[in-house]
């Protein structure tokens, strides 16, 4: 975190950086632009886009993982199955979000719940348990979340396990299936949820410890 910047700041901030990232990468692919800006400066926003993607997607990764764990308790579900729904729909958030029309939690938020709910629905699985988080419930989590660092606990996993949540929750670009990311690495779709579910276990314990200290 920034020192004397609050989380919607950041959020923006970052925000911006994603819009001129998809400009200047709209411009590159065209060839033609209209300003004094070179092909290399064009490539860093691009960059710095990609960049910002990333830490917006990280930054928030904590909401998902409070909204998957309150659904999972209300309904029997798999947090993991949860959680990875809730990252696409973070993924899907950061790229639709307007920065000029208000914060981003709580628009992330909305996204994450109804990806959960449609996920739950089409497994037939009650999910009362999301109705309680509301607009003023979420801003209240991401004030939290701010100390609790998520992330850190992603980045503290063993490398393989790491690997697969950055691939599954598209830290670096689109979320990826299990398949996917068994043939990107290499290995199995049984391993690769093995590992991923294990690794979603110690980061979602970590959390929890975090919040209760």
């Amino acid at each position: 975190m920034v020192k004397g910047m609050d989380r919607q700041t950041i959020d923006q901030r970052l925000a911006r950086q994603i819009e001129a990232g998809v400009i200047a990468s709209a411009v590159l692919v065209e060839r033609h632009w209209d300003s004094d800006a070179t092909p290399e400066e064009l490539d860093l926003l691009v960059r710095q886009g990609e960049w910002a993607k990333h830490r917006l997607v990280q930054n928030h990764l904590g909401l998902v993982s409070v909204i998957a764990t309150a659904a999972a308790r209300s309904s029997q579900g798999s947090y993991a199955d949860l959680f990875q729904e809730g990252c696409v729909a973070l993924h899907q958030a950061v790229m639709a979000y307007d920065w000029h029309k208000g914060p981003f939690g709580p628009y992330a938020g909305m996204w994450i719940r109804s990806a959960i709910r449609s996920h739950s629905r089409r497994h037939q699985w009650p999910a009362e348990g999301l109705e309680q988080i509301d607009d003023t419930v979420t801003e209240d989590l991401e004030r939290s979340l701010v100390k609790v660092a998520l992330s850190a606990a992603v980045e503290a996993l063993p490398p393989e396990q790491r690997q697969i949540i950055e691939l599954r929750c598209g830290w670096h670009g689109d979320p990826l299936p299990r398949q996917a990311v068994a043939d990107q690495l290499g290995s199995t779709v049984s391993k690769v949820r093995y590992l991923e579910r294990r690794g979603l276990a110690t980061v979602r314990q970590r959390w929890l410890e975090a919040e209760a200290a």
